[in-house]
């Protein structure tokens, strides 16, 4: 059965239980792509294996949603994209507080040295949150996640010098930012 005929089937059941057991179809088809996908972006098997199952809970949820006039597959591949992205974001929030906590710590020798600080801490973490996403997805992947600039380019299927123009239009803004 085509996934077109499958969902279309899905949508049409009213009983819970029959939508899940055909939506574990789906499931075992695709399992295996969307954890290469999201292994290949996160770079950690047990967050991997997290963003795979909250891909499929979320494509579960909004199935009604999907109009069938697209590839199954690249619906549920943008789903896992912004899955590994929102944890993505989650991990860089956590590096940040951490070094925030570090840096005070450090930095502690007056007053004022601890209050720039913060401000400044405060400002890089506002304007790293407020880039644009196609900014801040490259930045993230540059320098939370250390990856190269053709791994980037070819999670986010953009060319290696849009990665790096992309990535130095960020680092500007973080620069006037702070300045």
């Amino acid at each position: 059965m085509f996934d077109k005929e499958l969902i279309t089937k899905i949508q049409s059941l009213d009983s819970h239980a029959a939508k899940a057991r055909e939506f574990d179809k789906l499931i075992v088809k695709y399992t295996n792509r969307i954890q290469q996908l999201t292994i290949s972006y996160l770079k950690d098997k047990q967050d991997a294996e997290e963003a795979a199952q909250d891909t499929f809970i979320k494509a579960y949820k909004y199935l009604d949603n999907f109009r069938n006039d697209s590839k199954f597959y690249t619906w549920l591949h943008r789903i896992a994209i912004n899955t590994c992205n929102r944890m993505l974001e989650n991990r860089a929030r956590q590096r940040v507080d951490t070094v925030d906590t570090v840096d005070e710590v450090a930095a502690a020798a007056t007053p004022e040295s601890t209050l720039v600080e913060e401000e400044l801490s405060a400002i890089l973490t506002d304007t790293i949150e407020n880039l644009p996403p196609k900014y801040k997805d490259v930045f993230t992947l540059r320098c939370v996640d250390e990856l190269s600039y053709a791994d980037i380019a070819q999670q986010l299927n953009i060319p290696v010098g849009t990665v790096r123009s992309r990535l130095s239009r960020a680092k500007t803004m973080l620069n006037t930012a702070i300045s």
